[in-house]
């Protein structure tokens, strides 16, 4: 999970931040432990910036789908 929040959603891909999105929103799905993981990781902030500013539509709606 660490290289997923540290290096991947901030990845110079498109293909690479929404894939980790995408991963981020299954794993933590009704799994509180990863949940818990994720936000001590900083997940949250990073998943907001991509949905607020970054320019693909695929990482914006998988961003999303990972903080809900």
């Amino acid at each position: 999970m660490h290289l997923l929040v540290g290096r991947y959603l901030e990845a110079g891909a498109a293909g690479l931040r929404w894939r980790a999105a995408q991963l981020i929103g299954t794993c933590s799905q009704n799994v509180a432990a990863i949940q818990e993981q994720v936000l001590g990781l900083g997940a949250l902030r990073k998943l907001l910036r991509l949905l607020d500013r970054d320019s693909c539509d695929t990482v914006r709606v998988k961003a999303l789908f990972a903080i809900s």
